[in-house]
């Protein structure tokens, strides 16, 4: 093998091996890297003021498919990267291979970011201004909570 060829190779691998340490120590699930979910719980939603039950029923739709949709991407990156391992830990690792697998495993995780900001968008659409604002509210006052560390699930007094 020729010097350059190697020196590729040996590249290649240095980045699929980072990628796959990244990849393998992310949380799994609907949870993202900050831990948030995805979609607002269940009581979040039900503290918006003045949500309409057809509000609710929109959004239930929109959760069920937002939830399949995440179900199958994130099935695909679990099976990427376990191609990948398996690639990787195979006695003599195919470069091109492991190189379809990276790029294959980065697009997936671009489809997961792009359904996250339609499923946003598309939740936001569904509120009114004023509900947005109440939303935004929420999430501060859950968020100040988690960070002195009251549990996530505890809500203001109303």
């Amino acid at each position: 093998m020729k010097k350059s060829t190697a020196k590729v190779l040996s590249v290649i691998l240095l980045v699929a091996t980072g990628l796959l340490a990244v990849g393998m120590a992310a949380p799994q699930g609907s949870r993202g890297r900050t831990g948030r979910s995805l979609i607002p719980p269940q009581r979040v939603v039900e503290e918006i003021p003045e949500i309409t039950v057809d509000q609710l029923g929109d959004i239930d739709l929109l959760r069920e498919e937002a939830m399949a949709t995440m179900e199958f991407l994130m099935e695909q990156q679990r099976q990427f990267r376990q191609d990948l391992r398996t690639q990787l830990d195979s006695e003599a690792p195919d470069p091109f291979e492991v190189g379809v697998l990276v790029i294959s495993g980065r697009d997936v995780t671009n489809e997961i970011r792009t359904s996250q900001q339609d499923f946003r968008e598309t939740f936001q659409a569904i509120l009114t201004s004023e509900q947005l604002e109440s939303l935004k509210g929420l999430h501060t006052t859950l968020n100040s909570r988690r960070r002195s560390g009251r549990r996530s699930g505890d809500f203001p007094n109303r």
